[in-house]
C-alpha cells in the first residue's frame, strides 16, 4: 500500500466540529515536500463562530 500526504485548510466551528477542508497540496510518498507550506496564517471568525 502506498502513503499519501495533503496539506489543507480546515473550517472548524466553535464547538471543534470540522465544517469542511480545502487540500491545497496533495501528493504520494510518506513525507510533505521540504518547500510544501504547511503553515497557515488563518484566524477565528467570532461572526460566524468559526
Amino acid at each position: 500500500m502506498a502513503s499519501a500526504w495533503g496539506v489543507g485548510l480546515a473550517t472548524i466551528a466553535a464547538d471543534g466540529t470540522t465544517l469542511d477542508t480545502f487540500f491545497r497540496h496533495l501528493g504520494l510518498g510518506a513525507a510533505v515536500p521540504a518547500n510544501t507550506p504547511t503553515e497557515s496564517q488563518s484566524t477565528t471568525d467570532e461572526n460566524r463562530g468559526v
